[in-house]
């Protein structure tokens, strides 16, 4: 808003931002991704550890689908 209001105006062009701010902004959005990833990975490692069954972290058997359980079903007919 402040660099159209500017634009609009006959002050200087980005008179009307608070740069500090902006910058704040930026680092924290290129910051925070960096900061998910390096703590999901932790995460994982942990887990890893933690939890001892291979079958967890093996690719499922080709052809082999498993339900969650969770939603509707394919294949039983709809209500009503």
């Amino acid at each position: 808003m402040g660099l159209a209001n500017s634009m609009l105006s006959a002050g200087a062009f980005g008179e009307g931002v608070n740069w500090a701010q902006a910058q704040e902004v930026g680092m924290s959005l290129l910051i925070s991704p960096v900061f998910g990833f390096l703590c999901a990975g932790m995460l994982l490692l942990v887990l890893k550890m933690l939890v001892r069954n291979p079958a967890l972290f093996t690719e499922p058997e080709k052809g082999r689908h498993r339900r969650s359980g969770f939603g509707p079903s394919l294949s039983s007919p709809a209500p009503g």
